[in-house]
């Protein structure tokens, strides 16, 4: 039995309305396809390391591709440098799209209206018609969005999506997508602050790391290779850059110039300086015999230097004539060396006077002289040696390091400074150190 007209039409009515769902299922799989590709390409240009220009320029091409548009634009806001605007454009649906981006000084009415609203602006054809936006011969279509992009409750960017291809205005699903996007340029943005940061850091460490190295080398590590000395030195900074050093050289076959200072502050300043002096002295240390005629060339110069960044420096300076034993030093604030005499066992302070290098132009100094007997030995320092605190916030002490001196000075330059460091690290723990430690030993044995 052949169906009844009435049966067909009733079947192909069936059948259109069963053809008409599977292309609306088929378009609502496209665009859930098509924002399930959005969503991954989003989170692969979030890892991505390049500029803040290059990282909102692919997410405007994303988005241009993902909304069938011609241009979309993000408006960074910076109120300190000036608005960053990045735009992407592309023509006719045409592969050749690209991106520029420049600086804003002023905001325009769309960017100010979004900040005050705090929510999407969505300006359709009939917005034009009612006369609330003026129409720009820029744009094909009059109809475009602009979503606030949020951090920490902040409007820190804006989106910008104009001209659709098929010239309609944007539908409910293209908004709740372009939000969704929104939320992933905030979090591209956290992301390139957070790695520039970090590059930022990593930069200053491996510089701060290349400068402990270069001024390790500075610091000598050989010594005047003569038989009536033996010598043994270390030096402990407190940060990657210290302004303690010490110093010793030949002037001359029987003149040693030795030097233990210590610069105000800490860090890369400190170590600058400390540099500039250290430079400075061996310069003089080769002119002069005088430790205080050193001392006022060098305040001098310092004072002149500190117009600008006043830093200051305490400096012990001694010159040992090595065929006599003559010691003649100076000391500009530091602490006074020890000395402990051969015979005798005993253990001195060096009588020190003055004030710091740098400060005013009279020292308050005074020259000492002294004779080193055979088998004496002399322990400079700078104050975070006996000043190191343990746990419990106690000193070492100078007591104590009178003590370990005494028990230790007959023996060679190098056990002397390694049981005295191993003593005072000892002591410290794990506690951080807060300021630079320098010591220096010399055992005279003519």
């Amino acid at each position: 039995m052949k169906p009844s007209k009435k049966g067909i039409n009733e079947i192909n009515k069936q059948l259109k309305t069963v053809t008409e769902e599977l292309s609306l299922l088929e378009e609502k799989l496209r665009q859930r396809e098509k924002e399930l590709s959005a969503i991954y390409q989003a989170e692969t240009i979030i890892t991505s390391t390049l500029t803040i220009e290059n990282l909102l320029a692919m997410i405007n091409t994303l988005i241009i591709q993902v909304i069938s548009c011609d241009r979309a634009s993000i408006l960074l806001l910076d109120d300190k440098r000036g608005d960053l605007l990045v735009t992407g454009t592309q023509e006719n649906g045409e592969n050749s799209d690209y991106y520029q981006s420049k600086r804003l000084t002023e905001r325009g009415n769309v960017t100010r209206l979004v900040l005050e609203e705090r929510k999407p602006l969505i300006i359709t054809s009939r917005d034009f018609d009612d006369g609330f936006l003026i129409s720009s011969k820029h744009y094909k279509t009059n109809s475009f969005i602009s979503i606030p992009v949020f951090r920490n409750d902040e409007v820190k960017a804006i989106l910008n999506v104009t001209d659709k291809w098929n010239g309609q205005d944007f539908n409910e699903e293209e908004i709740r997508l372009l939000e969704f996007l929104a939320a992933q340029i905030s979090k591209t943005i956290v992301r390139f602050h957070l790695m520039e940061e970090l590059v930022k850091t990593e930069q200053v460490s491996r510089e701060l790391i290349l400068a402990g190295e270069l001024q390790y080398n500075i610091i000598p590590r050989q010594f005047p290779a003569d038989e009536r000395i033996d010598i043994a030195a270390y030096y402990l900074p407190a940060r990657e850059m210290g302004g303690d050093f010490y110093d010793i050289f030949l002037a001359d076959p029987d003149k040693l110039v030795m030097v233990m200072a210590d610069v105000t502050g800490k860090g890369i300043p400190a170590a600058f300086f400390m540099s500039m002096v250290k430079s400075y002295i061996r310069g003089l240390g080769l002119k002069y015999v005088s430790p205080l005629t050193m001392f006022k060339a060098l305040n001098s110069f310092l004072l002149e230097q500190n117009r600008t960044t006043p830093l200051y420096v305490t400096v012990f300076l001694g010159v040992l004539h090595l065929n006599s034993g003559t010691l003649i030093y100076a000391s500009s604030g530091h602490e006074p060396p020890l000395l402990c005499r051969n015979k005798s066992r005993e253990i001195q302070e060096l009588p020190a006077s003055g004030l710091m290098l740098g400060y005013i132009e009279d020292l308050h100094c005074h020259e000492h002289r002294i004779k080193l007997q055979s088998g004496d030995t002399l322990l400079l320092f700078t104050d975070g040696l006996k000043d190191m605190r343990n746990a419990a916030n106690e000193s070492f002490g100078l007591d104590r390091l009178k003590g370990i001196f005494e028990n230790v000075s007959s023996g060679q330059a190098n056990d002397i400074i390694d049981v005295i460091v191993e003593k005072v690290l000892t002591f410290r723990g794990e506690t951080e150190p807060y300021d630079d430690l320098a010591a220096m030993v010399l055992r005279y044995r003519p």
